[in-house]
C-alpha cells in the first residue's frame, strides 16, 4: 500500500478478533483482517501514534506522552490521558489496569526518564497513584497470572516487581549489563515463569525463579519446528577424478529431484469463490503452516517401496522374459500413495495400508514366502468351538470391528494359555494372578515402560519401573520380584482420510536368538511388509493415526532360550521306508 510510510505499532481488536488496527507517525490509519488478509477500512487521524495494547480498549499512545482509549468497535476515543510531558517509553495492559513510563521535559537540557510509573484504572477511566522508580522507569510488563503485579526496569538493569495497588511494597533486583544504560528491552513470558532482558550488545539474559519449571508458552506442548536443511559435505573435483565420478558415485550421494506439484485440497476447490482477479477458499488447516505432501516415490529410509514380485514374474525373469511394464498390482501402487486413496502426510510409508493385487493365477501366485520368511508359524483359533463363541473372525462377527477382535483373540489366547498351565500343573494359580495382575497394569493409559518389576506382597500389587525398578534390583530390594521386558505389541494406524485403519505390529525379534544382542531388533511387520526399524520408532505413538492397542512382556528369563531338545527324540526313519504308488 502506498499510503503506508511510517507504520509504528498495531493492536489486535478484541482477544478473539482477527481484525487489527494498523497506525503511526502518518494521517491515515488501517483495519485489516489478517484471515482475509485485505484492508477492511482506512480511517484519518490527525495523531502520531508510537504504541498500541489492547485491554477493554485499544489503548493507543502518542509522540506527545498521551494516551486515547479507543472504542474497538467504532475506533472513536473514549477518552484522552495525558501521561508524561513527551513520549511514551513502554506500556502495558493487564486486566483492568494500564501501567507506562515515559519521558519528561525539562527547562534545560535534553528530556529523561521519569521516576514514576504511571498506572490507570480502565474500568473506572481513572488515574491511579503511580509506582515510585527512582532509577528511571524504561521498561515495564505485566505479569500474565497476577493481575496487580508488574515489573519495571531502567535502562541500567534494575528491575523492581510492585504490586500497583500498593505501590510501597516492592521488591528490588539488579541485573548485571555489559555496559552502562544498555538495556534495550524486558518480555515477560506469557506462563509468568520467566523474563527476558535484552540489551544494546545483543545478549539476552532469561530470568527464572526454577529452571526445573520453566516454561515460556500456555501451553506444554513442545514447539515443532522445520527440519534443518541437510548440508552437503564438500567435494574437490579436478582433473584427475573427474572422469571416474559417475562410475564410482557414492550411494550416499544420490538425490532425488523433480518433486511431483502438490494438489490442492478438494475442499478448498469445493469452497473456492471469485475474489478480485483470482479466487479464494477458506483454509481447512490440515497441516501446518507452510506445510506440503511431499510427492515421492522413496520413503524416509531412502530405499524405494516395492511390492513382492509374483512368482510368475519371478520366472519370467529368470528366462529373461520380464514384461518391460508392472502391473498396477504391485509396485506403483506403493510408489504412488494417491492410486491408494488420500493418505495423511505424516505417516511413513511403511505403515500405510498394503494390499495384495492377484495376478491372473490367484493367490497361489504370490510369494509368500519372501514377505514371511521370518514367522516360523500363525496360530489359528477358528476351530476352537471357544473362539467360535467369542466371534473372533470376520466370517463369524462381520459388524465387529478389527481392533476389537483383535483383543478379544488376545485375551482368549491367555486363557487358554492359563488353561494349559493348569493341567501341567494342577491347582497352582499364579499365572492366572500373574495375568489379572498384568492387565489392570496395562490398562493405565498413556504408560509404556521398556521394563516392569512385578509381584504381589501380603496381598498388595508391587509394580517398578524405571529408576524405582533399577534401585530395587541394584539393592535386592524384592527377591521374588518376577522382572518382564516389552517384546512386542500391535499398533491401530489410521493412514488415511478415506482409508480404514488397520493393525500392524512391531517385535523384538532379538530375544530370540540364541545369544543376548547388544541391541535390540525391532522390526514392522504391515501384512506382507517386513522391516527393520529402531527402537525409537517402534515405540512412538501419535494420537492422529498410530495408537496402542495390544502390548506383550515377556519374562526376562524366557528371552534367548531356545529348546532344542525335540530333535533328539526325532524320529527319522520314516524318511527310508520305499513307499510305493501301487
Amino acid at each position: 500500500e502506498s499510503s503506508m510510510t511510517d507504520l509504528k505499532c498495531m493492536s489486535f481488536l478484541g482477544k478473539h478478533s482477527s481484525e487489527i488496527l494498523v497506525a503511526g507517525c502518518q494521517s491515515t490509519m488501517y483495519k485489516i483482517d489478517v484471515d482475509k488478509g485485505v484492508i477492511v477500512k482506512e480511517l484519518p487521524t490527525q495523531h502520531d501514534w508510537y504504541m498500541m495494547k489492547f485491554c477493554r480498549y485499544v489503548c493507543a499512545g502518542t509522540t506527545s506522552g498521551a494516551v486515547h482509549f479507543l472504542d474497538p468497535d467504532t475506533l472513536l476515543s473514549v477518552k484522552t490521558w495525558q501521561a508524561h510531558s513527551a513520549n511514551l517509553s513502554d506500556m502495558d495492559a493487564q486486566d483492568s489496569y494500564l501501567v507506562t513510563c515515559g519521558w519528561s521535559t525539562r527547562p534545560y537540557g535534553q528530556p529523561t526518564l521519569e521516576s514514576f510509573a504511571k498506572v490507570y484504572d480502565l474500568r473506572k477511566l481513572e488515574q491511579l497513584p503511580p509506582i515510585p522508580f527512582h532509577g528511571g522507569a524504561a521498561f515495564v510488563q505485566m505479569h500474565p497470572k497476577l493481575s496487580t503485579t508488574s515489573i519495571i526496569s531502567s535502562m541500567s538493569g534494575q528491575l523492581q516487581v510492585a504490586n500497583i495497588l500498593d505501590p510501597n511494597t516492592s521488591h528490588l533486583l539488579q541485573a548485571n549489563l555489559g555496559n552502562y544504560m544498555s538495556q534495550s528491552h524486558l518480555v515477560l513470558a506469557p506462563s509468568g515463569a520467566a523474563w527476558a532482558l535484552a540489551d544494546l550488545d545483543g545478549v539476552i539474559q532469561i530470568w527464572a525463579s526454577s529452571l526445573s519449571k520453566l516454561r515460556f508458552t500456555e501451553s506444554a506442548a513442545p514447539t515443532e519446528f522445520a527440519d534443518e536443511a541437510v548440508q552437503l559435505p564438500f567435494m574437490d573435483i579436478d582433473s584427475d577424478v573427474y572422469v571416474k565420478l559417475l562410475s564410482v558415485w557414492p550411494e550416499d550421494q544420490i538425490f532425488e529431484l523433480g518433486f511431483l506439484p502438490p494438489k490442492i485440497d478438494p475442499d478448498v476447490i469445493k469452497h473456492m469463490a471469485p475474489s478480485g482477479i483470482g479466487f479464494r477458499a477458506p483454509n481447512p488447516r490440515k497441516t501446518l503452516r507452510n506445510q506440503i505432501d511431499r510427492m515421492s516415490i522413496i520413503d524416509s529410509d531412502g530405499v524405494a517401496l516395492a511390492a513382492p514380485r509374483f512368482l510368475s514374474e519371478k520366472s519370467l525373469e529368470a528366462n529373461g522374459e520380464a514384461e518391460k511394464e508392472r502391473r498396477i498390482s504391485d509396485a506403483e501402487v506403493f510408489k504412488n500413495p494417491d492410486l491408494a486413496g488420500s493418505t495423511k502426510a505424516d505417516v511413513p510409508v511403511m505403515y500405510r495400508l498394503m494390499e495384495i493385487k492377484y495376478s491372473r493365477y490367484g493367490v497361489d501366485d504370490f510369494d509368500f514366502g519372501d514377505a514371511y520368511h521370518q514367522l516360523i508359524s500363525q496360530p489359528t483359533s477358528s476351530a476352537s468351538q471357544e473362539a467360535s463363541k467369542l466371534q473372533l473372525t470376520e466370517e463369524t462377527s462381520p459388524q465387529s470391528t478389527l481392533e476389537a477382535r483383535i483383543q478379544a483373540a488376545n485375551r482368549f489366547l491367555l486363557k487358554q494359555i492359563g488353561l494349559d498351565y493348569q493341567r501341567i500343573t494342577p491347582g497352582d494359580g499364579k499365572l492366572d494372578q500373574t495375568l489379572i495382575d498384568a492387565r489392570q497394569l496395562w490398562s493405565v493409559p498413556g504408560w509404556l515402560p521398556e521394563r516392569l518389576g512385578i509381584m504381589v506382597e501380603k496381598g498388595r500389587l508391587i509394580c517398578l519401573e524405571g529408576e524405582a525398578l533399577r534401585v530395587s534390583q541394584r539393592n535386592r530390594q524384592y527377591r521374588h520380584m518376577a522382572v518382564y521386558d516389552l517384546v512386542g505389541l500391535v499398533a491401530d494406524v489410521n493412514s488415511g482420510e478415506h482409508q480404514k485403519s488397520h493393525m500392524v505390529s512391531l517385535i523384538n525379534v532379538g530375544i530370540a536368538s540364541r545369544e543376548r544382542q547388544a541391541e535390540q531388533q525391532w522390526h514392522l511387520f504391515n501384512d506382507f511388509l517386513v522391516r527393520q526399524v529402531d527402537k525409537e520408532e517402534a515405540l512412538r505413538f501419535a494420537t492422529t493415526w498410530k495408537t496402542p492397542t495390544i502390548l506383550t512382556y515377556q519374562h526376562q528369563g524366557g528371552s534367548n532360550a531356545i529348546d532344542d531338545s525335540w530333535k533328539d527324540s526325532l524320529d527319522t526313519s520314516c524318511l527310508f521306508i520305499n513307499w510305493s504308488l501301487k
